[in-house]
């Protein structure tokens, strides 16, 4: 039996390419603060990764945001937890990250 039971509403997958587009901002800004010497990485898994290269962190981190985002997106139409962590915990946290970080680092125009 397939956990994957409906097609996946439009809020929902938009929703889930946001998350995956604030992953990559998340990760992108971390390198570059990392590489000009005013940031570092605080989550010790992904330190390690760091330590192996720009490549595996990328990688790791982008699949293993993937594969969690995409399970949470799944289970939205059966468990209410689920669509209260993708919309009022897991992507607001996210978007606050990634704009943090870009104005840190002053992408972001006033």
């Amino acid at each position: 039996m397939s956990f994957w039971r409906q097609p996946i509403s439009t809020k929902v997958g938009v929703a889930v390419v946001m998350f995956m587009v604030l992953n990559l901002i998340d990760a992108f800004c971390t390198l570059y603060a990392i590489s000009i010497g005013v940031g570092e990485e605080i989550n010790p898994i992904m330190r390690i990764l760091l330590v192996q290269g720009p490549f595996i962190f990328l990688t790791v981190k982008y699949l293993m945001v993937a594969v969690a985002i995409v399970g949470i997106a799944a289970y939205c139409y059966q468990y209410r937890a689920a669509r209260w962590a993708l919309f009022y915990a897991l992507l607001p946290v996210y978007l606050l990250t990634a704009t943090y970080q870009l104005v840190m680092l002053g992408v972001v125009v006033k």
